[in-house]
C-alpha cells in the first residue's frame, strides 16, 4: 500500500466552485526535473460512481489495476459504501504551462455545469476553474459538447524528493472533518512532514 503522501506545493484553500484561479489551484512543475511519474489520487465512493466498474472508468484505469493497489477483502467491490476510499493509480505529466495533471476525457451531459463536474463528480480533485481553462467552448446547455478535458490535480516527486525517500506524492481531497492529525495518521507519516510539505500550519 501506499504510505508516503505529501506535495511540495501550497495547500489550495479556494472555493471548488469558483471559476477564478487561484494560487494553489494547480501545482507547478518543471519539465526538467519532474516531466512526468505513475503516482495516485484518492477517490471516495458516491452516487452514481459506488462500483468498481464504474470508477475504473471514470478514471479510465481497469478494475485489475485498481483492485492491485486496494484491499477489498471485507467489501462489496458490487456496491461500495459512500465516502469509501479508493486509490487510483494514474499517470502525471508536466505540461507546457508548467502545471502537473493527468488529464482525462469525461462525457458531459447538457445540464451538467463546470463546478457540479469538478465539485461533484470529481469531488474537488480539480477546481472550476481549471475545468473552464481546458474547456474554453463549454456550455452546459450546449447539445453539440459531449467530451470534454478534465485536468486532475497531481504532482510528481522530484530529484530533492527522491533522494529524502520520497516514491509518490498523493492526491488526497480534504473532508470538511479532516485534519493534519487524522490525515497524517491515515497515511502513517509524521504531522510535522504533512504540514510542512503542503507549506500550511498544523490544522483541527
Amino acid at each position: 500500500m501506499i504510505r508516503t503522501a505529501v506535495s511540495q506545493h501550497s495547500y489550495d484553500s479556494s472555493n471548488c466552485t469558483s471559476e477564478i484561479q487561484a494560487p494553489g489551484s494547480n501545482y507547478q512543475c518543471s519539465p526538467n526535473n519532474s516531466p512526468s511519474c505513475e503516482t495516485f489520487i484518492v477517490y471516495r465512493a458516491q452516487k452514481d460512481y459506488q462500483t468498481l466498474n464504474s470508477i475504473a472508468s471514470l478514471f479510465s484505469s481497469s478494475i485489475a489495476e485498481i483492485l492491485s493497489y486496494n484491499n477489498f477483502s471485507q467489501v462489496d467491490q458490487n456496491l461500495l459504501q459512500p465516502g469509501y476510499e479508493i486509490v487510483i493509480p494514474v499517470t502525471c505529466f508536466c505540461s507546457e504551462d508548467k502545471f502537473s495533471r493527468a488529464v482525462y476525457q469525461h462525457n458531459a451531459s447538457r445540464s451538467d455545469s463546470l463546478s457540479a463536474i469538478a465539485c461533484g463528480t470529481f469531488e474537488g480533485l480539480m477546481t472550476a476553474a481549471s475545468l473552464r481553462d481546458y474547456n474554453q467552448d463549454f456550455q452546459g446547455d450546449n447539445q453539440s459538447i459531449s467530451s470534454i478535458q478534465v485536468p486532475i490535480k497531481c504532482a510528481c516527486p522530484n530529484t530533492s524528493d527522491i533522494e529524502n525517500g520520497i516514491n509518490y506524492l498523493v492526491t488526497y481531497p480534504i473532508l470538511e472533518h479532516d485534519n493534519t492529525s487524522l490525515i497524517s495518521l491515515k497515511f502513517d507519516i509524521r504531522q510535522k512532514m504533512l504540514a510542512d510539505a503542503n507549506r500550511l500550519v498544523p490544522f483541527h
